[in-house]
């Protein structure tokens, strides 16, 4: 009996070799004794039976760890994409913040200019009248140096001053600044007639 099941097993293997190869039953479908012979029964040391079950265990966590980092990835890719945005808000608010001030500044400093410009107006006005207040000054302070050059008794050198008050034919020497040019005309005069007297004089004794 037990050569005969050892026949009928060769024979079914030897049946199923000669069927092609993608017609072989899957390894986790159910038997089918009609198709499949003895030896489909069969177990063989070392076979692991549990190859199925644990591959289908294996893609299922391998599909579960891909959904994971998928999940995460795209979690990643969102945290990036957030921070861009929010850095890109940050920078376009410091972009305004840095326009208004810089409008600002520019505002105050125009504001300064024109003060500055009003101040230096004011200035040049205050310091063109000090010039003229002092030009007018300085003509007058001239004016009345030179009335008083022209009036001053003693800077002219009145003769009236050198007449002594109690006799007027007599002259102080303190205060005497010399004839009139009437007496200085009186005085040629009479040297001239001297000359004359003593030329005649000296021509008689010839």
């Amino acid at each position: 009996a037990k050569k005969r099941k050892s026949l009928d097993v060769k024979k079914s293997l030897d049946a199923q070799t000669r069927q092609p190869k993608n017609n072989a039953l899957s390894m986790d479908g159910p038997l089918d004794l009609v198709n499949c012979g003895p030896s489909s029964l069969q177990c063989f040391s070392g076979e692991d039976n549990a190859y199925g079950t644990r591959k289908k265990a294996q893609q299922k966590q391998v599909k579960l760890w891909c959904g994971e980092y998928m999940l995460e990835k795209n979690r990643a890719l969102d945290a990036e994409r957030k921070e861009e945005q929010d850095y890109a808000h940050y920078v376009l608010e410091q972009d305004r913040i840095r326009s208004e001030l810089e409008v600002a500044a520019k505002r105050k400093k125009d504001e300064d200019a024109r003060l500055r410009q009003f101040e230096n107006m004011e200035y040049a006005r205050q310091a063109r009248e000090r010039k003229e207040e002092e030009l007018e000054a300085d003509n007058n302070a001239r004016r009345l140096e030179s009335h008083y050059l022209q009036t001053c008794p003693l800077l002219t050198e009145d003769t009236k001053l050198a007449t002594n008050v109690n006799a007027e034919h007599r002259f102080r020497p303190d205060h005497f600044k010399g004839f009139q040019k009437d007496q200085v005309n009186q005085v040629y005069k009479e040297n001239d007639a001297v000359v004359e007297e003593k030329r005649r004089i000296c021509a008689h004794e010839a």
